[in-house]
């Protein structure tokens, strides 16, 4: 069985970045289903995130983030949208980096994000003015780049592009890989 078979391709980044838009899109041009690990928590739970945050905090949202990425990862032919602070607890990358999978951070300029989520509402952004979120996702982004920087692939998603093109970015990045990966 090839490489691309049996793989989940994991896309993570900033919330913003477009993980949840272009997992569609990907996973249709791959031939693959997609999921996306909020959404999953969502359905575990019975909850939406921000009822999960309000009740047990943000480290309880993320013990269930874990518990749905362990079962995400017994899953094939997966594209997987990943909440953005999926890999700020280190167990996350045992799953994360498994033989079948591919890890693509979907990076995206923090002003670009700032103008994306302003005006949606973030368990963890809520209640703070333009420039208070400006300056909290710059210390989220600081927090966690060199976290999403171990990832196979980085994507740099520039200003304007469409779930499309960055998917196409992704596809044509993945058969880069694909055919390294085939020659050891």
């Amino acid at each position: 069985m090839i490489f691309r078979e049996k793989s989940i391709i994991y896309l993570i980044g900033m919330m913003g970045s477009g993980k949840t838009t272009t997992a569609p899109v990907l996973a249709q041009q791959l031939e693959y289903n997609w999921t996306d690990t909020d959404s999953e928590v969502e359905k575990v739970t019975k909850k939406s995130c921000y009822e999960i945050v309000d009740e047990v905090g943000v480290e309880g949202f993320r013990t269930v983030e874990t518990k749905v990425l362990t079962e995400v990862t017994t899953r094939t032919r997966l594209v997987v949208a990943c909440g953005g602070g999926i890999i700020m607890r280190q167990e996350n990358w045992h799953y994360l980096c498994q033989d079948k999978t591919v890890v693509v951070w979907l990076n995206l300029s923090v002003e670009e994000i700032h103008k994306r989520i302003r005006d949606e509402p973030r368990p963890n952004l809520r209640g703070l003015d333009s420039q208070q979120l400006r300056h909290k996702l710059e210390e989220i982004f600081i927090q966690r780049r060199s976290l999403y920087a171990q990832a196979d692939i980085s994507i740099f998603v520039n200003s304007g592009e469409t779930p499309q093109q960055v998917a196409t970015k992704v596809n044509q990045e993945l058969k880069k890989l694909e055919f390294c990966r085939k020659k050891f």
